[in-house]
């Protein structure tokens, strides 16, 4: 899930849009499970932050139409990751964004411009890990969208 907060600088004579928003991804990792409150544990959720990230594996995705080297999280936020019993992630993350899209304004005062914002993974393929928006459908096609 990317939710965008902040439209920034739309720059048509360079094709570019930048964005802030949070990336949110969900996961499950069965070597994180651990026993909760029901199973005889201390806690049903442990939150995990900062540097302590990286003790954990993450999907390794990116920006495929980024128009920087790489999507970067804010400056001074913290990246945030909770993980339940039965060993699902849920992690959240501050981005700010610079995307490639093409303006045609041809148009203009009247033209309407679509910006897309295309996910990736560098390592995993399509038998590996779907990227699905949340509460989507994983589809037969090569993108796996519906």
């Amino acid at each position: 899930q990317l939710r965008l907060t902040q439209l920034g600088t739309v720059d048509p004579q360079a094709g570019t849009l930048a964005a802030h928003g949070d990336l949110r991804l969900w996961w499950r990792d069965p070597r994180l499970a651990f026993n909760g409150t029901a199973e005889g544990g201390c806690v049903d959720t442990i939150s995990i932050s900062g540097n302590n990230l990286d003790r954990i594996w993450t999907p390794d995705i990116y920006v495929a139409n980024s128009a920087t080297e790489r999507a970067s999280a804010a400056a001074g936020t913290a990246s945030l990751a909770q993980v339940d019993p039965d060993g699902h992630v849920w992690m959240s993350e501050q981005v700010f964004l610079i995307v490639k899209n093409h303006f045609n304004l041809a148009k203009l005062p009247y033209d309407e411009h679509t910006a897309r914002i295309v996910i990736a993974s560098y390592s995993q393929d399509l038998s590996q890990l779907r990227l699905v928006a949340r509460g989507g459908a994983v589809g037969p096609g090569r993108s796996g969208a519906a």
